[in-house]
């Protein structure tokens, strides 16, 4: 399919809360981007399938399935070449839930709840580590790239989020801000889990006077750093894993972004008190020097549209108010200009091949088509009117 036209993406939003406008002046670039469909991929499978990871040097894509142990391998033509779909219970089984994997390098390697498993393209177990630091998980996050390869002195090992903080204590405490990291760094060479990026001493999150609920990070790595952001925080950070003393944090230059307003230590958070719906930043996806940045900047109380009985077109109306948008930042950490988006597609994945890709968002068909299809967009410079 070589169709080119402009379309839209959307990045569910997961965030909380209510707050002031952020102050930042916003980015008085002369250009924004847009994306157009360049081509798509499409395969015969029936259900919903979670895009894990690419390996764009040999496109291949990793998927887990309806089934959340049922994991395939996809080639470029939507060929499904190898699968895994064994009982939780197997020797070589990663347990009941991939909370990411990658393929990279000729080996597929799955994050479980409390494994590590490294397979070869043909889920044959090569690998395996057991898990004994398990926290308790917030929330699960399915079809992200959760899990990301890094080689550091010649040898790869793994960079993860597994959907909690890493620590015991909970939001309300302060020492929650202490503990909290976000991420694991997987070292195949001693077989540990090791946690890792603290809070930046510029983070909202840092040493706070007040407390937050549902943190969550995005990111990518890139050569041997990690490019994140934060869901409710207005601030683009850039963490060096061999070096973390470089730890790198701007703030993105939003047109409006609203801060959460967090809650006192020791108690619970209250949802009336939330009047206003916080700004949400969704994703970040970096390639050559580009990274793009999806987020929706919140509505003020009088903006939020009022609640009908039917609480899927409530959601949805939220969506079409609180505008999905996409802003860009440069090589040279100028941004360009934001552009909105509209709410039909779900980008997945921004690969080493510069190649976006989305799907269409189930939220909003009325119908369950009979194949899943993934488009492949580029990004699209355009002078601002």
């Amino acid at each position: 399919m070589r169709n080119v036209f402009l379309i839209g993406l959307i990045i569910m939003t997961l965030g909380v809360g209510c707050g002031q406008k952020d102050t930042k002046e916003a980015s008085s670039s002369d250009y924004y981007y847009d994306l157009e469909i360049v081509d798509s991929l499409s395969i015969d499978y029936l259900g919903e399938m979670y895009l894990l990871s690419i390996d764009a040097e040999n496109d291949l894509f990793l998927f887990m399935g309806s089934k959340f142990d049922q994991l395939m391998l996809v080639n470029r033509q939507g060929e499904i070449i190898s699968e895994y779909n064994k009982p939780t219970d197997a020797p070589d089984s990663f347990g009941n839930l991939a909370m990411g994997g990658s393929v990279y390098n000729g080996k597929i390697a799955i994050m479980g709840l409390r494994k590590f498993n490294i397979y070869d393209l043909e889920f044959n177990l090569l690998e395996t580590f057991e898990k004994d630091n398990l926290v308790s998980i917030s929330m699960i996050y399915l079809g992200y790239e959760h899990l990301q390869p890094v080689e550091i002195d010649g040898q790869i090992h793994y960079v993860s989020y597994s959907a909690g903080p890493q620590t015991t204590y909970e939001s309300n405490d302060p020492n929650y801000y202490l503990e909290y990291n976000n991420f694991e760094f997987i070292n195949t060479a001693t077989k540990t889990f090791e946690t890792i990026v603290p809070f930046h001493e510029r983070s909202l999150f840092y040493q706070p006077k007040i407390a937050y609920n549902q943190i969550k990070p995005w990111f990518q790595v890139v050569g041997k750093e990690i490019h994140y952001v934060h869901n409710t925080d207005s601030m683009y950070y850039r963490y060096d894993i061999k070096n973390p003393e470089n730890h790198f944090a701007e703030q993105i230059p939003f047109d409006e972004f609203i801060l959460p307003k967090g809650f006192e230590f020791g108690k619970e958070e209250s949802e009336n008190s939330q009047k206003d719906r916080p700004g949400n930043v969704s994703n970040i996806f970096v390639h050559d020097g580009q990274s793009l940045i999806l987020y929706r900047s919140g509505l003020k109380e009088y903006e939020i549209p009022e609640k009908t009985d039917d609480n899927t077109e409530n959601w949805k109306r939220i969506l079409e108010k609180d505008k999905l948008k996409l802003i860009v930042r440069e090589n040279d950490g100028s941004y360009s200009a934001p552009s909105t988006i509209s709410s039909k597609l779900t980008l997945q994945s921004f690969d080493k091949k510069g190649r976006l890709w989305v799907k269409p968002n189930s939220f909003f068909l009325d119908f369950e088509p009979d194949m899943v299809t993934f488009y492949e967009m580029k990004l699209v410079k355009r002078e601002k009117e």
